[in-house]
């Protein structure tokens, strides 16, 4: 092997020494990269635990403040008077228009006077 071709080969050795070296740089570089997201991400999670947690808590106390609410008597005596008052309006929407059908057939026999009767007891008036 000549002189020549010897200080080619060192040349190349080198320059591949060098090559690595710097590829080894940049992966140490990348693996502190990827260290420091994988830190972040752990931070990040953890944080997410304890809002997990406390969401956790505030769902059950919620949970047991509808129960108490739909138990309760209390609850459960305004829930029948609400349904008892729609039935109500209810009732006396079928009743007024009842009347205002009868007052209708009342107005062509003639008698107005129950119809003014009837519409001043519609708005609360005394006939």
């Amino acid at each position: 092997m000549n002189e020549e071709s010897k200080d080619r080969i060192i040349q190349d050795f080198a320059t591949n020494i060098i090559r690595l070296g710097n590829e080894c740089r940049d992966h140490a570089l990348e693996v502190k990269r990827l260290k420091d997201e994988l830190t972040d991400l752990k931070s990040t999670a953890d944080q997410f635990k304890i809002e997990n947690s406390i969401l956790i808590k505030e769902i059950n106390r919620l949970l047991v403040e509808v129960d108490s609410l739909t138990t309760n008597p209390t609850s459960r005596l305004l829930r029948a008077e609400r349904e008892e008052n729609a039935r109500l309006k209810a009732e006396v929407e079928r009743l007024t228009k009842a009347g205002d059908e009868m007052a209708l057939n009342l107005t062509h026999i003639g008698w107005n006077i129950c119809v003014e009767a009837w519409n001043a007891a519609k708005e609360g008036k005394q006939s």
